[in-house]
């Protein structure tokens, strides 16, 4: 299956670009997102348990299951006051 990943605001310093398109198996997870991610582009490692996560525009949990399509965004938690 095909997902559409964003990276927001200082998560695309770490990504190194605003977004990439990633082929991951059938009945994958963000869980499995995220690794793959990891696996290439190694400096989100450092980040990847503080980001937030969005699937087609809904906040999503790491076991939540993708489908082919989904449009992820990664963002970190926005603060202000």
């Amino acid at each position: 299956m095909i997902v559409h990943i964003s990276f927001i605001g200082k998560v695309q310093e770490y990504a190194g670009e605003a977004g990439t398109i990633l082929h991951m198996p059938d009945f994958s997870d963000v869980a499995d997102l995220l690794q793959e991610l990891t696996r290439q582009k190694s400096r989100l490692g450092d980040i990847t348990r503080f980001l937030f996560v969005s699937v087609n525009e809904v906040m999503a949990p790491r076991n939540r299951r993708l489908q082919d399509g989904d449009q992820v965004v990664l963002f970190f938690r926005m603060g202000g006051g």
